[in-house]
């Protein structure tokens, strides 16, 4: 009995970490060390970067010696867990075999953590033992474990989501999607407001599931220390869990400033024990499993290099305002403006290029506004105001920007069907531009847009 359930155990550990597969069918664990030893996955360790204690997680480890090194933590989870009987398993000397070969390969790797790993070789050099025994609640918390794994690798939008996180600015589309309940509920409808792409709100509203779900696992094995702590050092998606803290710590300081909304219900008490229920025990572990490891400098980027888009010398949207088709023009503006996004990146948020490249955008969202995509403008401006207002809150480009952001929350030019006003027309907008005045500085598209 226990070698026909190790058997089934360990083969669905290896489809768990072969989620999400390119092939129609995964394969059994025998076959997963199999392929591993012939495509001698372990010469690849140094080829992945290092940027966290637990080494990066690629949102769904799709590089076969992460999906090797996690498979062998699971192992080590299941023995710790009594989940699994390792020498019940018909592979157990070809995987002691790969795990030996992994080592000599890499004697010093410190790139990735391999702790479970090698622990997972003592097993081997262990006398063997006849004895099966499990304790309930571990054993059930690492099938829960397991079940969680299998879905987190599923979800791709989750995985996006927690890459984003990785760096220590607030994501761009974090500020678009909060710009109120309206856009909220935009974003978490397609992750889009009017076309323009921002956070997938629905995918963090998931993460959350998940993250309460590794939080009941963690909080049921306080009696289990060491099988909580290699749970901790195996979930290297959450290997940042402080970050992912903070990013929705922003996001409910952004909904306390939305109208209407109870100051109640995102009072700093319930998010605090919200926050410490779900990720205090997770947050702590990993201070403690923390020990001082080498650092991998990245590689410098160069800044980005800013492309020239004139507005008003583009033939194409010239004779599309002339012609009198708006929508036309404003399908090419949008397009235009989430090219300028989709090359830069959130990269040019720190840039020292920042003010030229933000004077382009916001003139663009205000041709925009006028064409009566209000939302769209603001959601492509909103992640530059905060350091346009911080640097350079003199400017006009600031004040523009903050109107955009301003108009969008309030509904004002959403409802301008209530006021009798009408979004403004080719003409109108080919007027605007050719009354622009021209500033030395500023390249010749750069205008003053009558509001």
């Amino acid at each position: 009995m226990t070698a026909t359930f190790t058997q089934a155990a360990v083969d669905r550990i290896a489809r768990v970490v072969q989620i999400p597969s390119k092939e129609t069918r995964t394969m059994s664990a025998l076959d997963f060390v199999h392929q591993a030893m012939e495509h001698k996955v372990a010469s690849q360790l140094l080829d992945v970067e290092v940027n966290s204690p637990f080494g990066i997680w690629y949102g769904d480890d799709m590089e076969p010696v992460l999906r090797f090194i996690s498979f062998a933590g699971l192992v080590e989870l299941g023995l710790r867990a009594g989940y699994l009987h390792l020498m019940e398993w018909e592979g157990a000397r070809l995987l002691e075999q790969s795990l030996r070969e992994f080592r000599t390969e890499n004697p010093a790797a410190e790139r990735v953590d391999l702790h479970l790993l090698d622990a997972l070789i003592v097993h081997f050099d262990a006398p063997p033992s006849g004895s099966w025994s499990f304790g309930e609640v571990a054993f059930a918390s690492f099938e829960s474990y397991l079940a969680l794994s299998g879905r987190l690798r599923g979800d791709g939008a989750v995985r996006s989501f927690l890459e984003q996180t990785s760096g220590h600015r607030v994501p761009a589309g974090d500020w678009a999607a909060l710009l109120s309940p309206r856009h909220f509920a935009d974003a978490f409808a397609d992750g889009t407001i009017e076309g323009v792409p921002v956070t997938d709100v629905s995918a963090g509203y998931r993460l959350l599931g998940y993250l309460e779900r590794l939080a009941d696992i963690l909080e049921s094995l306080r009696e289990h220390t060491e099988l909580r702590s290699g749970i901790v050092r195996h979930a290297r998606w959450v290997s940042r869990a402080e970050r992912i803290r903070d990013r929705f710590g922003f996001w409910v300081q952004r909904m306390r400033e939305w109208d209407r909304v109870s100051n109640e219900a995102w009072s700093d008490e319930l998010w605090s024990a919200y926050a410490q229920r779900i990720f205090g025990t997770l947050v702590a572990e990993q201070e403690r499993l923390n020990a001082p490891r080498p650092w991998v400098q990245p590689e410098h980027q160069q800044e980005p290099v800013v492309e020239e888009f004139n507005l008003s010398e583009d033939k194409q949207l010239e004779q599309l305002l002339a012609e009198g088709r708006v929508g036309a023009a404003r399908e090419l503006l949008l397009k235009k403006a989430m090219q300028m996004h989709a090359e830069m990146g959130e990269r040019m948020l720190g840039s020292a290029d920042f003010f030229p490249w933000a004077e382009d955008l916001v003139a663009l969202g205000r041709v925009l506004a006028q064409m009566g995509s209000e939302d769209a403008a603001a959601a492509l401006v909103a992640p530059i105001v905060p350091r346009l207002v911080t640097e350079y809150g003199e400017s006009d480009c600031a004040g523009h920007a903050s109107a955009l952001v301003s108009s969008a929350r309030e509904g004002r030019l959403r409802h301008r069907q209530e006021s009798q006003e009408a979004p403004a027309s080719g003409e109108r907008v080919l007027r605007a531009l050719d009354q622009r005045e021209e500033k030395p500085h500023q390249r010749s598209w750069r205008s003053d847009l009558e509001p």
